[in-house]
């Protein structure tokens, strides 16, 4: 999701700019103008679709929606802000480094299937992360014990993506962060546990335009009281799915913002 084409640093081999080597399709959704780029060989599995006016959330949910449209049954739904970029952890090993950072990250996803799947994160990415999150020898891969989580790279299970989207558009006019807060709120309760977190790879997201959002500790208190009341109601409704054939991943990792 950005502003129109795919951006340059999605491109390429080692990312997810040639449908062969990612094994993946991409539907790029923009929401401020049409992209012209011509296809070539290597973005046949890029679809590019627009809407004008679409606030963050109505735009995530459009792309929900159209993605949820395709014949294809995929394993797990991604999705991304164009401002996005995966960085290398610090201790990430050399094979991590050498698979490249997207395989990387989709062969965890393939070996450990979680529920929703996601990355370690870093606000600036003008500087390197030096947060270490994977002990020497390990696989990197951690529960995520704090059960918020951003929105700007999440990897949604296709059994897991009707319990959490589409985003919930409530209280959108205080703060955008309204709907991932619900989302992670959900994810909690449905899949408690199954939120892991890649640990060789972090998540870096520097551009930050104005909207509405939640800005000091006393609204975000109250932004979590509201959530987990309405949480509350719609899941004594809906059971909670059994999570089977699921790798156990014991560690769990407090936070998950790198340092920069």
């Amino acid at each position: 999701m950005g502003k129109n084409c795919l951006p340059v640093h999605f491109k390429g081999e080692c990312n997810i700019g040639n449908g062969s080597t990612c094994n993946c399709d991409i539907i790029m959704f923009g929401y401020k103008e049409k992209c012209d780029e011509a296809k070539n060989g290597n973005l046949e599995h890029v679809e590019y679709i627009h809407r004008y006016g679409t606030t963050w959330n109505t735009g995530r949910n459009y792309l929900y929606e159209h993605a949820m449209k395709r014949k294809t049954a995929y394993l797990y739904y991604i999705f991304v802000d164009e401002d996005a970029s995966l960085r290398p952890n610090a201790d990430s090993n050399v094979n991590v480094t050498s698979l490249g950072l997207w395989r990387s990250f989709e062969n965890f996803l393939v070996e450990y299937k979680p529920a929703v799947g996601i990355a370690t994160y870093c606000h600036d990415k003008t500087q390197a992360c030096k947060g270490q999150r994977n002990k020497p020898g390990g696989n990197g891969v951690y529960v995520l014990s704090g059960y918020l989580f951003d929105a700007c790279f999440n990897a949604f299970h296709h059994d897991a993506l009707p319990y959490l989207l589409p985003y919930n558009l409530k209280n959108e006019n205080k703060s955008w962060w309204y709907s991932q807060h619900y989302v992670a709120t959900l994810a909690k309760h449905y899949f408690q546990g199954s939120v892991l977190i890649y640990g060789n790879v972090n998540i870096v997201n520097g551009e930050h335009s104005m909207y509405p959002r939640t800005s000091d500790s006393e609204r975000f208190k109250l932004q979590d009281l509201v959530i987990s009341k309405d949480v509350d109601l719609i899941t004594k409704s809906r059971k909670r799915p059994e999570w089977k054939s699921r790798i156990n991943v014991s560690e769990t990792m407090d936070k998950h913002i790198c340092k920069c």
